[in-house]
């Protein structure tokens, strides 16, 4: 995955505007802040490795769905820290897995083919006896009549 990471163009630092020019032009101005914001979010989506993409895109749009049901900028700010509080630790659970899974590795060889019970079995053919095949095709030819 690092070659990966490695391949892709580096990421360009995104020239943000100060805090308070931020906050100047969401009060003034709302629609630019928007198209600003989503200018810099779909810039570092775009600049991102391609591996990242698919995920980064189903995030934000995440995050866009929350801010378009919110009814405020505060709970929407609420609601996308709550979403990412529960990411993060769904990756922490999974990075625990993981960790348990080393341990268990490390403590447990794998199994060789010896380890593997094996059974011994006679396989049996079923075949439809003739007079069975001829009994269905009487049948069938009674049905048609």
């Amino acid at each position: 995955m690092d070659n990966e990471v490695n391949s892709q163009v580096p990421l360009q630092s995104l020239e943000l505007p100060s805090h308070e020019e931020l906050a100047h032009l969401a009060l003034n101005d709302p629609s630019s802040y928007e198209a600003l914001r989503r200018e810099l979010i779909d810039s570092f989506i775009d600049q991102a490795p391609v591996t990242y993409k698919r995920r980064l895109l189903g995030v934000q749009f995440r995050v866009d769905n929350v801010r378009l049901l919110s009814r405020s900028a505060l709970g929407s700010t609420v609601k996308v820290y709550q979403m990412m509080c529960e990411i993060l630790s769904q990756l922490n659970d999974n990075w625990q897995d993981l960790n348990h899974l080393d341990d268990y590795l490390a403590n447990n060889p794998p199994l060789s083919a010896a380890d593997y019970k094996t059974y011994d079995a006679r396989i049996l053919e079923f075949r439809p006896s003739t007079a069975n095949i001829k009994n269905q095709a009487g049948d069938s030819d009674e049905r048609l009549s």
